[in-house]
């Protein structure tokens, strides 16, 4: 899933989650002066209002053109091996000028659902660019996209429908309205802090998938990749779409050690 908020500095990164909170809180306003009345009509206007942006960008996502150009063939082979280990349908690998994190799985459709990677990537050696793509897939067959555009429209409309449900038989004054409003947007806010915890948790999650599917030396050759790539982690940890880089190689490291049974240090 895209980092929809790619924050440099904590500063921003409290701006970004205020002004969503915020946006919650005026969307809750604006529906209750275009529909003042007993209703769940408040509710219905202000979720329209807040979930009109994602839903437009997700509904893009399917028909999303394929950008770059296809991979070398021993790029493709590499995704094709995983693909039939893993006994799914083979993802096209496609290459960009620049892709956030070096590679990220895009599209919706099984029609346009593809791997893209930066130009960056066909210079590491084939056992981490088999772990980067097995981390894809892995993502794929977690169905980590569908998931987290989910906990996202829930995070968006939830805190609407919740609090509108509460007084659909009431026109709350002025001063209600106010405290309500306040209500939703802190909703909102924890909404979006759940989000981010889903998108690092499936990142650990797609981790793991790599040393499960590529036994011998994949922990390592994930490790070795996550060692040299830049990280993209956010200053403010529950703000974070991922984890930091050395959080997941100290996580593949435990996972190594268990699956060895031997004593963490």
């Amino acid at each position: 899933m895209p980092n929809i908020l790619a924050p440099s500095t904590r500063f921003s990164e409290i701006l970004a989650l205020t002004v969503k909170a915020l946006v919650g809180s005026a969307a809750f306003a604006v529906g209750r002066i275009v529909t003042h009345t007993p209703s769940m009509g408040p509710a219905i206007v202000s979720t329209i209002i807040v979930t009109s942006a994602p839903l437009i960008a997700t509904l893009r996502a399917f028909f999303e053109r394929q950008q770059g150009v296809p991979a070398p063939y021993e790029v493709q082979q590499l995704s094709c091996e995983i693909a039939s280990a893993l006994g799914v349908k083979e993802l096209r690998v496609r290459v960009v000028d620049r892709e956030t994190g070096g590679a990220a799985l895009r599209g919706v459709t099984r029609r346009n659902r593809r791997v893209s990677i930066s130009l960056e990537l066909l210079q590491i050696p084939h056992d981490q660019l088999r772990s980067v793509l097995a981390h894809e897939y892995g993502h794929m067959t977690g169905h980590h996209r569908s998931q987290a555009i989910l906990v996202f429209f829930f995070a968006w409309s939830f805190p609407q429908l919740f609090v509108g449900a509460l007084i659909w038989r009431s026109v709350p004054s002025f001063e209600e309205s106010v405290l309500l409003a306040a209500v939703v947007g802190a909703l909102t806010a924890t909404g979006m802090l759940l989000y981010y915890h889903l998108l690092r948790a499936q990142e650990f999650e797609a981790d793991l998938k790599v040393v499960k599917l590529i036994r011998g030396s994949a922990s390592a050759s994930l490790a070795a990749h996550l060692a040299t790539e830049e990280s993209h982690e956010a200053k403010i940890r529950v703000l974070a779409s991922h984890p930091s880089n050395d959080d997941r190689i100290d996580r593949l490291a435990t996972h190594t050690l268990q699956q060895a049974d031997l004593p963490a240090p």
